[in-house]
């Protein structure tokens, strides 16, 4: 309708050149305010996205700080997870450990009834020692007062029968056979009271002080020494140890005077009274109902039987030797043997034959240990090294 006023209007058509120009200008003025409007729009649009980009800065923060939050709790909640297992660990541990303090409560329980009745059996104890100690000391004296009677009845001081060497009065004396100085025509033993009674104290000795080793008796006649020796193992209730016993069961040898020229002298090989067989000697042994598996009888010359013979270890060793071959013979080879703390008895120390085999051996292997004198004729001394 507007189109159509304005082509017939007067105006038009009178005026058509200058509307030309309006219309031009109006659709300039229409242009650009279609421009601005576009980019108001546009501004618009971007002042909306900026806003949107700026919430949504805001909501990616916001949303970043709830997420380090949650970090941080997720941590808090594992370390305290962490901790908890830990603690389960060490309550899981405390509960075997109660559990086992409740068997060792039980098992103090049962010890405590225990440590009672072993108190109890103490108490008890303390009176079967005390009784077992007045059945020793009498088995102590038993022991000695039959060892006593044993020698007594070894040197026959008893019935007091006469001498028979011939360099000495006949009859009976009793101070030569306390000291060994005669050679008793029935006793089983010529050493006399004071070495036989060392002997004894010498076995005893060892016995209590536990030295371990047999008993070794060289040179025994009539097997005296050696009797005594079994009856104070058999007397203590010692079944452990041997009892030797050597000899040439013949007599003391002839000496080998070139060899050794101070034997020349003494020709104790002309005194058959010396000569004892072995069969005398293992009857002697019986009489005293002391023959049995623990004596052991080596017969032959000391130099062939002693190193042969299996002899681990000695407590006491026993020696009548007579000449110093005969004595070197029997240190050489058994003295090695003797354990610390045993001893060694030398029957005829008075004999100048032995007295120098002993010294010679003696300081050849550097014994020190002191020489304690028995009687007028024999020594002995203990091992100590």
């Amino acid at each position: 309708m507007m189109y159509f006023l304005l082509f017939f209007s007067p105006f038009f058509f009178f005026n058509q050149t200058d509307s030309d120009e309006q219309i031009d200008s109006n659709e300039i003025v229409f242009e650009k305010n279609d421009y601005e409007d576009q980019l108001l729009d546009e501004k618009l649009k971007n002042d909306l996205l900026v806003q949107e980009i700026e919430n949504r800065i805001i909501e990616n923060y916001s949303l970043i700080e709830k997420i380090d939050f949650f970090e941080k709790t997720m941590i808090e909640k594992n370390e305290k997870i962490s901790f908890l297992e830990e603690k389960t660990r060490e309550n899981n541990l405390l509960s075997e450990q109660i559990k086992l303090l409740g068997i060792k409560a039980d098992e103090n329980e049962l010890l405590v009834e225990k440590i009672k009745f072993l108190d109890k059996k103490m108490d008890e104890n303390v009176g079967l020692k005390d009784q077992m100690s007045v059945l020793e000391n009498k088995r102590s004296t038993t022991s000695r007062v039959y060892l006593e009677l044993l020698k007594r009845c070894l040197l026959n001081t008893i019935y007091e029968d006469p001498n028979m060497n011939p360099h000495l009065p006949l009859n009976y004396d009793a101070a030569l056979r306390e000291n060994g100085g005669d050679w008793p025509l029935l006793a089983h033993s010529l050493i006399g009271k004071k070495r036989l009674s060392q002997v004894e104290e010498c076995v005893h000795q060892v016995l209590k002080d536990e030295v371990p080793g047999d008993l070794v008796n060289v040179g025994t006649w009539r097997g005296g020494t050696g009797i005594l020796m079994r009856g104070c193992l058999k007397a203590y209730g010692d079944d452990t140890r041997n009892v030797w016993v050597f000899d040439t069961f013949e007599g003391v040898p002839a000496p080998n005077g070139s060899k050794y020229p101070i034997d020349a002298p003494w020709v104790f090989n002309v005194y058959k009274e010396l000569a004892v067989s072995l069969e005398q000697v293992r009857l002697n042994f019986s009489k005293y109902d002391l023959l049995d598996d623990n004596t052991r009888f080596v017969k032959g010359l000391y130099a062939q039987t002693l190193p042969s013979t299996p002899i681990n270890k000695i407590s006491v060793l026993c020696v009548f030797g007579f000449l110093y071959e005969l004595t070197m013979d029997v240190l050489v080879n058994l003295y090695s043997n003797v354990s610390p703390g045993g001893y060694v008895i030398i029957n005829d120390f008075s004999l100048p034959t032995t007295q120098a085999a002993v010294n010679n051996f003696r300081n050849a292997y550097q014994i020190t240990d002191p020489i304690h004198q028995i009687d007028s004729v024999g020594i002995y001394w203990q091992k100590n090294n």
